[in-house]
C-alpha cells in the first residue's frame, strides 16, 4: 500500500516537469535515443532562457525571441535552429496538444537571422 501512495506522489509530482513528459512523448513515438538527449536539451534551454517559466506560459513571440536569440547571439547555424525549432513544435503538438501557439509560415523569416 505504501509503494502504490509512494508511486502516485512520484506521479504526480513529474507532471508538472515538462521534459518528464516530453521524454515519454518522443519514447511513445520511436524517436532515436540521440534526438531524445538533443530535443531535451533544447527544451531545457528555452525554459533556462526564459527564466524557467513553464512552456504553458509562452507564446509564439516567446519562441521567436528564443530563435533569435540562437541566432544573434550564440552564432548558430540555420541546420542548428532548425533543429530547435523541430524540438519546440514537438513540444507545443505533441506534448503539450496546443496546434494554435505558433504559425510556421513565419518562421523562415526568424530562421534567416544566421545569413548576416
Amino acid at each position: 500500500m505504501r509503494a502504490k501512495r509512494n508511486l502516485q506522489a512520484c506521479r504526480h509530482m513529474h507532471a508538472r516537469r515538462p521534459t518528464i513528459e516530453y521524454t515519454d512523448a518522443l519514447r511513445l513515438k520511436h524517436y532515436s535515443i540521440r534526438t531524445e538527449h538533443s530535443y531535451v536539451d533544447w527544451i531545457r534551454r528555452y525554459i533556462l532562457f526564459h527564466h524557467k517559466r513553464h512552456p504553458n506560459e509562452t507564446d509564439a513571440a516567446d519562441v521567436e525571441a528564443f530563435l533569435t536569440h540562437l541566432a544573434a547571439h550564440e552564432h548558430v547555424a540555420a541546420s542548428t535552429q532548425n533543429q530547435a525549432l523541430g524540438a519546440l513544435l514537438f513540444l507545443y503538438r505533441e506534448v503539450l496538444r496546443d496546434e494554435h501557439t505558433f504559425e510556421l509560415r513565419n518562421w523562415p523569416e526568424a530562421l534567416s537571422c544566421t545569413a548576416n
